[in-house]
């Protein structure tokens, strides 16, 4: 532990409760090194929500929440509607909303939401002593309402004399507007003034937000997730392929059904199975198309599997090839799991995607379009591939994986990174300056 006392204060929206931001199960460990006290607030839960996931000894775990997280939403929505006149957002974002009423008061929900989790979080945090560290470290981890409620919160610590920094890591849904429904994220630029830095989880997202807002690239850094190792995987002369996703509308799990069906017309494949881990909006649709359509292999459903028992199923059963048609992700930590047991994988070019699938290294990258007939076909490479080549594959997949997505060493730098944002800034001191 380094000399000065050093406080993380973690905002997530419902980790250790319910099963979102598994990712954060191999991470949390890595902070107890690095902080002499680490506090977690889950603001985007029911207020009787169970904790699911066991965190290190030690830390302080909170579920800010006071009643349902519908009845939340609701309150926050009505607030909006009430201060919709008053326009606060418009400050902010004045030119993104000009002409929209929809834009205009998803940002007054967006700032009512925010400033709600914000008191919550302070009912709890004010019963803490937080002249007793040298610094405190806020680390949302997302860039959309954590990071609002956590700028307010650097305000306000700020403003009782607690040397006080803001960090954010950016993922998919909070990383590219593009993809909202309305082409429009609130406050984007309010939040990148708040934020000492904004980690974002791929080189993808990070040009993306550094081109659209190049004032602050500045503070705009890439920082890899990761996954656990767990050894590597199995395969036999059974072509199994895995998915492993929600089951909504975005995956395009129906049309990778389509290109599973295509594989009956191939007489020159071994046997093919195809097990999907995940549920979803789409699931009982998705179920019953694949009864009609793929009545010829072994198909199974897995339903929900939490973190450690998606690295249980690769340990204990062969996996052939790992297939993502997802139009829209971030970094997906699927496939680095998958990776990681030298799996192959078979993706659509969707968000940081490319960084984790190489051609000809870790498996093919295809187009987010791509029709049933062209990807079934490139399932058929992989199906009909040498085994010397195939093995070869696997080998380079896992190595691909240690070099650049092994969670220990990826969240064991994070963490040091975070721990030490006064040095950050002090070495960018004058664009620091200039921006404030």
């Amino acid at each position: 532990m380094a000399d000065k006392r050093k406080c993380l204060i973690l905002l997530t929206s419902s980790f250790p409760y319910a099963n979102c931001e598994t990712y954060l199960e191999c991470e949390i460990s890595k902070h107890t090194e690095n902080f002499d006290k680490i506090i977690i607030l889950a603001q985007e839960t029911d207020a009787d929500a169970i904790k699911t996931r066991q965190v290190p000894e030690g830390i302080d775990v909170y579920n800010t929440a006071r009643r349902s997280r519908r009845a939340g939403r609701t309150s926050d929505l009505a607030r909006g509607i009430i201060n919709l006149p008053l326009a606060h957002a418009r400050r902010y974002d004045r030119a993104e909303i000009s002409g929209s009423p929809v834009k205009a008061l998803f940002a007054e929900y967006f700032i009512q939401r925010g400033a709600r989790q914000y008191r919550e979080s302070m009912a709890i945090l004010k019963k803490y002593d937080f002249s007793q560290f040298d610094e405190v470290i806020v680390y949302s981890y997302n860039f959309f309402g954590l990071a609002y409620a956590g700028a307010m919160i650097k305000k306000d610590l700020t403003e009782q004399g607690v040397k006080t920094f803001l960090v954010s890591r950016s993922h998919a849904y909070d990383t590219y507007d593009c993809d909202n429904s309305l082409n429009y994220l609130p406050l984007r630029r309010f939040l990148l003034k708040a934020v000492d830095e904004l980690l974002v989880c791929s080189d993808s997202g990070r040009r993306y937000i550094s081109e659209k807002y190049p004032e602050f690239s500045y503070k705009i850094s890439l920082s890899y997730l990761g996954s656990g190792d767990h050894g590597t995987g199995k395969y036999d002369g059974i072509f199994r392929i895995v998915s492993c996703s929600r089951m909504d509308p975005e995956k395009n799990l129906c049309e990778l059904v389509d290109a599973l069906a295509l594989l009956r017309n191939y007489d020159n494949i071994p046997e093919v199975r195809w097990t999907h881990i995940g549920s979803g909006k789409e699931e009982d649709k998705v179920k019953a198309y694949a009864g009609k359509k793929l009545d010829f292999m072994k198909v199974t459903f897995t339903g929900l599997l939490s973190n450690a028992e998606v690295y249980d199923y690769y340990r204990k059963n062969p996996v052939s090839l790992f297939i993502n048609k997802s139009l829209s992700e971030g970094l997906p930590v699927s496939i680095m799991e998958a990776t990681s047991f030298g799996i192959p994988v078979l993706a659509s070019n969707a968000g940081g995607t490319g960084e984790l699938v190489i051609d000809g290294i870790t498996g093919k990258l295809t187009d987010k379009n791509i029709s049933a007939e062209a990807l079934a076909g490139e399932i058929v490479k992989f199906a009909s591939m040498p085994e010397e080549e195939y093995g070869a594959l696997r080998a380079s997949t896992r190595k691909y994986w240690e070099e650049h997505f092994n969670a220990d060493a990826n969240y064991k730098e994070f963490s040091r990174h975070i721990a030490n944002a006064d040095s950050l800034i002090a070495e960018k001191g004058s664009q620091y300056a200039l921006h404030s």
